[in-house]
């Protein structure tokens, strides 16, 4: 009777299952903030595109490695140009500049999303080439909003302008105030007319009190 021991080192395969679970969490985040990564290789002129960035853009979810001149056609044409000169003024900074911008990249589907784009040069090992690695995320349901809320804003400012030009054409005297202070906040120039000073000179609606109206002592209000 007897025995045998075999004794092996498991510390690199321990690692390795340590990387692959933290890549995991990692790819779990991304695609819970509607985020992709890359890479570019200054060196190879090569950006290394992460298979979270492709799934938001609507393509397989595989990595895939695309030259720079290739990245720029997925830009939208009007972004093209400006985000060229960015990353050409990186590439001259490296490593001393970063990258960030809003720009819109097409989809599989044809469609431009808004993404917001930020990046650092780094290096994934010690010896290894710098590089600048970057984040994309997604924006576009934020973009959309911000700019229906532009449109909401300029008609909502082009009706004051035309109920403004209006309320000056009226031939009856119109004065707006706040509530509850009373303050002035405009009067067309009718009323301007009628009462022979502007809004600079009374402070309250109750000023009017001590005017003389038409030949009358005085009114209330």
């Amino acid at each position: 009777m007897g025995f045998s021991k075999i004794t092996l080192d498991l510390t690199k395969h321990r690692l390795l299952e340590d990387c692959v679970k933290e890549k995991e969490e990692i790819n779990f985040i991304l695609q819970a903030a509607n985020s992709g990564t890359w890479k570019w290789n200054v060196g190879t002129n090569q950006i290394n595109i992460s298979k979270n960035f492709l799934q938001l853009l609507g393509y397989a979810d595989y990595e895939s490695v695309l030259t720079v001149d290739e990245c720029i056609k997925f830009i939208h044409p009007s972004d093209r140009k400006s985000i060229c000169k960015q990353l050409q003024a990186i590439r001259e900074q490296s490593p001393k500049s970063n990258f960030e911008a809003a720009v819109r990249i097409c989809r599989q589907d044809g469609n431009y999303h808004w993404f917001y784009v930020r990046a650092d040069w780094r290096r994934q090992i010690d010896d290894a080439p710098t590089m600048l690695m970057g984040v994309c995320v997604d924006i576009h349901s934020l973009k959309m909003a911000e700019e229906e809320r532009e449109r909401l804003y300029h008609q909502l400012r082009d009706e004051r302008i035309r109920f403004a030009h209006i309320l000056e054409q009226m031939p009856s005297g119109v004065i707006l105030t706040e509530a509850p202070s009373g303050k002035l906040t405009y009067q067309n120039r009718t009323a301007e007319k009628m009462l022979g000073r502007g809004l600079d000179a009374i402070n309250s609606y109750r000023d009017y009190g001590s005017y003389n109206f038409l030949g009358s002592s005085s009114i209330s209000l």
